[in-house]
């Protein structure tokens, strides 16, 4: 059976959407829609991609979301609150990302311990640590291995710095169709080299997930989480990550695999 993700945003958190231009290239903050029902990430941005591409019953089917961390380019509190109107959500995530939404009928958390195997839904879902920080408390961001009942794995690492050492290793313990990854900083250093990606890292962690055998030999890695301010047009971006054999994901890209 066909698997799909969709990317609803692709930016990080320089991209204000209150300074978007009529005309201008723009990205919406970083949120991806799996196979119509499991969303990962839900921030601001997500209904003004409903609302520009004019595809009102988009998220109908959702009853998952899987959040990254609560910064605020990737939870929104409103965004959950509208999606919740009408139908259950269970929201994968931590203690304190569910405290800022206890009071929202229909939420249902479901906390995921690390490395195991869970299921939620149809899917079986592994969560594993992200090298990101969240407002200097415990490290609880959130990458995750999406496994279809079909056997499909999708591995989606925004946002984080690398592999954390022990995401790696459970990470080398699969084989994945997609592989979705970190691409905030362009080949400029900057501080947050520290929590998210450059284009050399990008290219060492490509690398990598080949030779382990974690990417399948007719799998694909993608980058999203672009900035604005340190990474070039899209085009060019395209470009430099092609030799790499590296997609850059776009606001309405869609991989069917």
């Amino acid at each position: 059976m066909e698997s799909k993700i969709l990317f609803l945003g692709t930016g990080a958190s320089d991209w204000l959407i209150e300074k978007r231009l009529p005309g201008m290239y723009f990205r919406r903050y970083t949120a991806a829609l799996f196979d119509d029902d499991l969303l990962i990430d839900c921030g601001p941005h997500i209904f003004d991609y409903i609302e520009k591409n004019k595809c009102e019953d988009l998220l109908s089917n959702v009853d998952t979301i899987l959040v990254t961390h609560r910064h605020e380019d990737h939870f929104d509190p409103a965004t959950l609150r509208r999606l919740a109107e009408s139908r259950v959500i269970k929201l994968v995530c931590d203690d304190r990302t569910f405290a800022l939404v206890k009071d929202i009928k229909n939420v249902v958390q479901v906390k995921l311990p690390l490395f195991e195997k869970a299921k939620v839904g149809k899917y079986e879902i592994i969560a594993l640590p992200a090298n990101h920080d969240v407002y200097g408390l415990d490290n609880d961001a959130r990458h995750y291995i999406i496994i279809t009942p079909d056997g499909k794995e999708l591995y989606y690492g925004l946002d984080g710095s690398g592999f954390e050492p022990s995401e790696w290793e459970c990470l080398k313990q699969h084989r994945c169709d997609v592989l979705v990854f970190d691409c905030t900083i362009g080949h400029t250093k900057d501080e947050r080299i520290l929590q998210h990606n450059n284009v050399a890292m990008l290219r060492q962690m490509a690398e990598d997930v080949k030779s382990e055998g974690v990417l399948k030999t007719d799998g694909k890695i993608i980058a999203s989480h672009f900035s604005r301010k340190l990474m070039p047009s899209h085009p060019n971006t395209k470009l430099m990550l092609k030799v790499y054999g590296i997609i850059a994901a776009y606001d309405g890209f869609e991989l069917k695999f």
